[in-house]
């Protein structure tokens, strides 16, 4: 393993980065007459946003490489109800888990606190027949989907200088159910 934690911080978050930057290119080129268009954009960009702003928080402070107890805590408690997580969180040394923490939390925090939500939502609001709030949400599980499914392409592309991951934990195959 030869990636610095700092590195890998960077690299997750220019992720969601570019994804916004590409919403905010978008947005500019509509006609002013593209209101439901903008409005799909701007949920979109907000989504890429919030997956480096709430996924990735404490991760992004300078001093992150410095003292990452915090974060760790944070995580712990995420993924409590997920054993083989925990277990191999805890196999790993300290250095390695520093690497592993940021893709990691970002993956879990994002699908348990946001996408597992949303998509009952989703189910409720297109059983109530609501379709704005159908769209929204479908937006939002969508933009948040293809953030975190660019990280793991990232990880995949990456995994030899990366400490090693169970293909299940890395891609959050018990999240999907």
């Amino acid at each position: 393993m030869n990636h610095p934690p700092k590195a890998l911080v960077d690299a997750l978050i220019a992720i969601a980065q570019d994804m916004i930057e590409e919403y905010d290119q978008q947005i500019k080129a509509l006609e002013p007459t593209a209101k439901t268009e903008k409005k799909a954009l701007i949920i979109q960009r907000e989504m890429a946003s919030l997956c480096n702003r709430a996924g990735l928080v404490g991760f992004a402070h300078p001093n992150y490489c410095e003292d990452a107890r915090i974060p760790d805590s944070r995580f712990r408690t995420t993924t409590a109800h997920y054993p083989a997580v925990t277990a191999y969180y805890g196999s790993l040394s300290e250095d390695d888990r520093r690497v592993v923490l940021p893709y990691l939390h970002s993956l879990y925090f994002m699908s348990i606190n946001f996408l597992i939500p949303w998509k009952a939502e989703l189910i409720r609001a297109e059983g109530a027949g609501d379709a704005a709030a159908a769209f929204e949400l479908g937006l939002k599980i969508h933009t948040v989907t293809r953030v975190l499914e660019a990280r793991r392409n990232w990880w995949k592309e990456n995994a030899d200088r990366l400490p090693a991951m169970p293909a299940d934990i890395r891609d959050g195959k018990e999240l999907k159910a």
